[in-house]
């Protein structure tokens, strides 16, 4: 349960700070996937969140590549989602 208030409290200050770049959904989400991952380790828990974030840049470089007009808006939520689904694999294959 430590990783959930790490990884809220993180994405809390992240919110305040950088304002626009993560809603309040996305933060209360982080801190379910960790408390979710964090069963397992704090590895899977950070993975997990880790992933999220490189999926999310993955796609928005790619919609922004293909699109003709900007893609300003990329939803970081369902990114966020398959990266815990392949953290919490990865933990119980390892």
């Amino acid at each position: 349960m430590w990783s959930a208030l790490a990884v809220g409290a993180l994405a809390l200050i992240w919110w305040r700070i950088f304002d626009g770049g993560v809603g309040l959904g996305d933060v209360a989400l982080l801190a379910v996937i960790a408390a979710f991952t964090g069963w397992w380790s704090w590895a899977a828990a950070w993975g997990g969140v880790t992933l999220g974030f490189v999926l999310a840049a993955s796609a928005a470089g790619v919609a922004r590549w293909r699109a003709r007009v900007p893609v300003e808006y990329v939803p970081l939520g369902p990114w966020l989602l398959v990266g815990c689904w392949a953290a919490v694999v990865l933990a119980v294959i390892s």
